[in-house]
């Protein structure tokens, strides 16, 4: 569906007229897509006591990542199809005030695990709680971001009930059978493979940017059950600095309207100068590397897109100095 244009002339006119292009779908303005396909509209349930979808419910610098959204748009479609009810999992500490984005969100219950061993992400510690969650509750599908903490967490928490888990799913749906189709990418992205679970609850991780969100209910109510921390063990993991700049630039990403990505045809990290001044004249976009970029570590690892990196869903990608591989352009099908 989406247009294909090929630029010709000398190069000051083809960068006149791409220019011109950008300016008219919405650069520095208000881009034509957005409030259409940006958003999917709520879908009109009535849970029926069938079966539940858990959406495990990420932070990043205390506020919740896009990827939750875009589970719970999906988790809401899923749990129409099951007449069950859409949860969301939250750990964490102080986080009480994400419960009405959650609700907003798709959400009829939340979960709730407000306790200091959960400021910081542990893979002990939230495997726990998680574990014991899902053996009291049963919910029939429990659903991760395919993020850092995502895929640390999901195999985990599989490992230690004896689940299934798809990871890196790019879509979810039910077939007339009633069972849960996780489509995951195979062979490089050249095919889609659907894969079906024989345990219960059905587990995934879904890349981000692969899901279209729901557009929020302001004012919508959510039931809040508080998860038991008492038993939770202590955290092997000990935080001994923090930086902000970190959790702000994995957000950008997740967030970015506008993004500029570079490969190895830059020809080393002293041109990155440049390309931060491209990314300054856009607007502020944010940064995106393929992974010779981030194995040479001209940018950080959490700068990487593609098949074993992250997926990001800009309005505007402008790739600079990579060939544009399918194991990174698959990271950018949604842009």
């Amino acid at each position: 569906e989406r247009e294909q244009r090929l630029l010709e002339g000398e190069l000051d006119e083809q960068v006149d007229a791409l220019v011109e292009i950008l300016l008219e779908r919405g650069l520095y303005g208000t881009w034509q897509r957005a409030g259409e396909a940006a958003v999917r509209p709520p879908i009109d349930r009535s849970p029926a006591g069938g079966k539940a979808v858990w959406v495990v419910a990420e932070t990043l610098g205390g506020e919740l990542r896009p990827v939750t959204f875009e589970l719970l748009g999906k988790a809401a479609e899923l749990a129409s199809r099951y007449h069950g009810e859409v949860a969301a999992v939250l750990p964490g500490n102080g986080l009480n005030r994400h419960v009405a984005a959650l609700a907003a969100y798709g959400a009829d219950v939340v979960y709730l695990a407000d306790d200091p061993r959960l400021r910081d992400y542990g893979t002990d510690v939230v495997t726990t709680l998680l574990a014991a969650a899902i053996e009291k509750y049963r919910p029939g599908v429990v659903l991760f971001g395919s993020t850092a903490i995502g895929r640390d967490l999901a195999p985990r928490l599989a490992a230690r009930l004896d689940l299934g888990l798809t990871g890196d799913c790019i879509d979810l749906e039910v077939d007339l059978g009633g069972r849960l189709v996780q489509y995951k990418p195979a062979f490089g992205g050249n095919v889609v493979a659907p894969i079906f679970s024989r345990t219960s609850p059905e587990m995934a991780t879904v890349r981000p940017g692969m899901l279209t969100p729901p557009a929020p209910a302001p004012g919508r109510q959510a039931r809040i059950c508080r998860l038991d921390t008492s038993r939770l063990p202590a955290s092997r993991m000990r935080v001994v600095a923090r930086s902000e700049s970190e959790a702000a630039a994995a957000v950008a990403l997740d967030n970015a309207e506008i993004v500029v990505g570079v490969g190895k045809g830059l020809g080393g990290p002293e041109n990155l100068a440049r390309i931060a001044e491209l990314a300054e004249v856009l607007g502020g976009a944010a940064l995106a590397a393929t992974r010779p970029v981030a194995d040479l570590g001209w940018l950080p690892r959490r700068h990487q897109v593609g098949l074993t990196g992250r997926a990001i869903a800009p309005e505007l990608y402008v790739a600079v100095a990579l060939r544009g591989a399918l194991e990174h352009t698959v990271g950018i099908r949604n842009a």
